[in-house]
């Protein structure tokens, strides 16, 4: 790119030195440019599937899947199967959702900065050239101008650049896994949205049968005008619980449709039924795995060694201003040929560029108390999720091994009852409305659950929470979870 310029700068040279000088000075600059921009796009990204490997293993597959698919043949199945497990949706989001292809742009923009911070400004070339009077000779100069700061200043700049590419490779990595656990917190709600519809449907639906039961006792005049009333009340409130539980699940299906990048019209299911709670949280050792986990937390980290970097190396450079080397080749107006050189250097006299060191210690100390920040909100995430998951655990419990199961002895008693004629028909179908009533309570608890699980999964940045209690394998078709009878299934967490 310059030789052509240092060609016409030294064609007419009757003396090389000039020419010289400049092709051994660019010479050195090529050198060294060229020695420092081996880093590229290649060994960035298998730093970001090192990352991942380390922090989210699971994740780390998905992704590997999906990229090897989209490297192989262009890209992934244009439609998503029409019954999604967990898996296929996480693969979907990190196929399709559009923010995965802004997280991996970074990669590039990282990238661009590697190189720009190994560049150099290019040389500034100028001629002139000055008619004389009385039909004497033109003038003619020739010059060559060289910034040096740059050099000077350039391996501090590649330093700063790599640990900024590091800290954009654990931002990217993070963010992958982020939406990995999105994607499973919006899928389990999706399930628990589902779940509770059919079960708010089933009280309705026993609400009114009490209400025909109602009506003709009120006929036969055994029930009076207040307690009709009521039983009307009922039924009316059951059927707006329903439909509000349609609503949500409407919105539930958008959420998990969203992150797919899928349309909510489009032909996809999931299973209707939550897993069972199988796990007991070891709590000791979370914050522990969250520290080595959390890379969000090591680009804190990195981000506040870069700054304070940055702010040293300013508060250094400041003094340096702008150095310029110059080579000049003249020939004057009488025929004389005149070669030379020339240094040009700011003095910080006026301006010492206070302003960008005031600039890069703030940047300093902002990251630091991000830094903080971030650490204590880790803590606190993982401190509820935790606890959330063991209060629920425990009502879960109280829930399958107690309360369900007696509520059910007691309407296959009231039924034993019936048939003999010792009850009524009211009797048994508010029994069973009772024991809808707690199933219902027992869904949203775990719905709860599962909510607490995903976020403790995020909190722990992807990796796995720690159990006392590891859950047993299960196929698709044994998710059966929120009835006591037959007994609980369990399932495989991801």
């Amino acid at each position: 790119m310059w030789a052509p310029a240092i060609k016409r700068l030294c064609m007419s040279a009757s003396d090389l030195s000039l020419c010289s000088a400049a092709k051994g000075f660019l010479a050195a600059v090529f050198f060294s440019t060229g020695s420092g921009c081996a880093y590229n796009h290649h060994q960035q990204t298998t730093e970001l599937d090192q990352l991942l490997n380390d922090t989210a293993p699971a994740v780390a597959q998905q992704y590997s899947v999906v990229r090897d698919a989209v490297h192989k043949h262009g890209t992934m199945a244009t439609h998503s199967p029409k019954l999604l497990s967990l898996d296929d949706a996480v693969r979907l989001a990190l196929k399709n959702n559009p923010s995965i292809k802004q997280y991996l742009a970074q990669i590039d923009l990282a990238e661009a900065d590697m190189y720009r911070a190994a560049s150099i400004h290019n040389p500034l070339v100028s001629a002139t050239k000055l008619n004389g009077g009385n039909d004497e000779s033109p003038f003619f100069a020739y010059s060559l101008m060289l910034s040096a700061s740059d050099l000077i200043t350039r391996n501090a700049r590649m330093d700063i650049a790599a640990q900024r590419s590091d800290i954009t490779a654990h931002e990217v990595a993070n963010a992958i896994v982020m939406l990995a656990a999105r994607t499973q917190q919006a899928y389990y709600h999706y399930l628990y949205a589902q779940q509770r519809t059919n079960t708010q449907e089933q009280i309705r639906h026993l609400q009114e049968l009490v209400y025909e039961l109602a009506q003709r006792f009120h006929a036969a005049g055994n029930l009076t005008d207040l307690e009709l009333a009521e039983k009307n009340a009922n039924a009316a409130q059951a059927h707006i619980t329903k439909l509000r539980a349609q609503s949500e699940q409407a919105s539930a299906r958008a959420a998990l449709a969203e992150l797919l990048n899928l349309s909510v019209t489009d032909p996809w299911q999931t299973s209707q039924l939550l897993p069972t709670a199988t796990m007991e949280i070891a709590i000791d050792g979370l914050l522990t795995i969250a520290q080595n986990s959390r890379l969000d937390l090591r680009a804190a980290a990195l981000r506040v060694d870069v700054l304070q970097r940055q702010y040293e190396a300013t508060d250094w450079q400041r003094w340096i201003g702008d150095i310029g080397f110059e080579l000049e080749r003249e020939r004057e107006t009488s025929g004389e040929r005149l070669n030379g050189g020339g240094l040009e250097l700011e003095l910080p006299i006026f301006n010492q560029h206070k302003d960008t060191v005031i600039r890069a210690y703030a940047n300093w100390t902002a990251a630091k108390a991000q830094q903080q920040q971030l650490k204590l909100a880790v803590e606190n995430q993982i401190t509820t999720a935790a606890s959330k998951l063991t209060l629920l655990k425990q009502q879960l419990t109280v829930y399958e091994e107690v309360l369900l199961p007696a509520q059910a002895a007691v309407v296959d008693g009231v039924v034993e009852r019936q048939n003999f004629m010792l009850e009524g028909g009211f009797a048994l179908l508010e029994r069973k409305l009772e024991h809808l009533s707690s199933e219902a309570q027992y869904v949203d608890a775990l719905g709860q659950y599962w909510a607490a699980w995903s976020a403790l999964g995020q909190a722990l940045g992807g990796a796995q929470p720690p159990t006392i209690v590891a859950p047993e394998q299960q196929s698709a078709d044994q998710q059966q979870p929120h009835t006591p009878e037959p007994k609980h299934q369990h399932h495989q967490h991801h």
